[in-house]
């Protein structure tokens, strides 16, 4: 008898083993299938998790989805449309919910673990997720209008585009782009309305604002970056300082510059901050020359010991939030002479260029550079033409960091 027993209990281990059964041979308690009926005070319900690696986690699991089969009966209680559940519930947090004691049961199989919790809801609780979903089921609804009305802004832009109204087209763009983050579901591509805008920028003739949108996209946009790269290639050259505009941000630009000879003290260069000045221009960028703001000490001490408050309190009372300070420095005793190099008779150098990039709101210099140049027989504005040109060309576009904020 003792080894019939023993023979037949061997044998139902081996067929649980082979077809996969669960590893624990406890029987599951009752209340998974009947669970205890709601009361004065609780309703009670059940949870549910498979697959979890981790105990703790598949008890975790169990108890969130016995919450979200409160709040999905709530909601069908409440009449709420199927295809607004799911935001809807997201936005409905359940609040002293509780395992019920000896409400949970684990078992594990070859895939993980299975649990199931039976968690007890307060009907007062329950009374106010009801009163709940109404306000929460109108943000949704009215989210769901403001979507489709910024759609049918694209569409009218669309439209006015196709029939030549750039600047109604404009307007329309410029509103969604605005709103697009706002969005619940967008049903199109923000770049499409980037690019949109970029192409009635064009067909105003407005080619810089028109590179600004199409040199957005390039930059967020891997899927419209072919289509963006196409459009710039097709617009008019940018001034040679534009670049500059997007990596600062757009913010005003406050000119200091100064030149002086060896050994003299630095007074305002009038001719490169007008040249200067251009440049900002042609590249929408507002400026103003601060030069004359400055006292010389004050200059003296800006590039010789890097002294920023004097020029940036001048150029915050001016609304800037950018320096562009230059210095140059000539010495008159290396003015036309020549050097021999390899055997080719050179000029000699006689002027150096200092230039620095100051953040206003962050109140420090972000680059600065120097290169030197020959003034020669040139002219003041022949040869501040020249050294912009190096300065912004060779320096300032290639090298100058964005600023770290807009």
């Amino acid at each position: 008898m003792h080894i019939g027993r023993t023979l037949l209990i061997s044998v139902v281990l081996s067929a649980g083993l082979a077809t996969g059964a669960w590893a624990t041979a406890a029987a599951s308690p009752s209340w998974i299938d009947h669970p205890k009926s709601d009361d004065s005070v609780f309703l009670y319900r059940i949870g549910h998790s498979e697959g979890q690696q981790d105990k703790a986690a598949a008890q975790q699991e169990a108890y969130r989805q016995a919450l979200s089969v409160i709040v999905e009966e709530m909601m069908a209680r409440a009449g709420v449309d199927e295809r607004l559940r799911p935001e809807l519930g997201a936005n409905l947090p359940i609040q002293n919910a509780e395992i019920v004691p000896g409400g949970v049961y684990t078992e594990t199989n070859q895939v993980g673990y299975v649990c199931w919790v039976q968690v007890s809801y307060p009907l007062a609780e329950k009374n106010k997720l009801l009163e709940r979903i109404e306000p929460e089921k109108k943000k949704i609804l009215e989210r769901i209008e403001f979507d489709m009305h910024v759609a049918a802004l694209f569409n009218e832009a669309q439209a006015a585009q196709a029939r030549g109204e750039y600047e109604l087209a404009q307007t329309h763009l410029q509103t969604v782009i605005q709103n697009y983050p706002k969005l619940r579901t967008p049903s199109f591509d923000l770049p499409e309305a980037q690019l949109l805008l970029g192409d009635t920028y064009c067909a105003r003739k407005d080619f810089l604002m028109a590179r600004c949108c199409y040199d957005g996209v390039m930059q967020t946009s891997a899927k419209w970056k072919n289509t963006a790269s196409a459009k710039l290639k097709a617009l008019p050259k940018a001034p040679r300082a534009w670049p500059l505009n997007d990596r600062w941000h757009g913010r005003k630009v406050a000119f200091i510059s100064a030149i002086r000879n060896v050994g003299q003290t630095p007074r305002p260069f009038a001719a490169l901050g007008s040249i200067l000045s251009r440049d900002c221009r042609e590249s929408r960028l507002e400026n103003v020359d601060i030069s004359s703001e400055l006292k010389t000490s004050e200059l003296t001490a800006l590039f010789d010991q890097r002294a920023l408050p004097p020029a940036i309190g001048a150029a915050k009372q001016n609304g800037s939030g950018i320096i562009l300070a230059v210095l140059i420095t000539s010495d008159p005793s290396k003015r036309g002479q020549t050097k021999e190099t390899m055997g080719i008779t050179m000029p000699v150098a006689d002027s150096e260029a200092t230039f620095l990039v100051v953040d206003v709101n962050g109140a420090k210099a972000i680059y600065s550079d120097r290169f030197t140049e020959i003034s020669g027989t040139r002219s003041e504005s022949q040869f501040a033409e020249r050294v912009a040109s190096i300065m912004v060309e060779k320096y300032l576009i290639p090298k100058c960091p964005a600023l770290g904020g807009k």
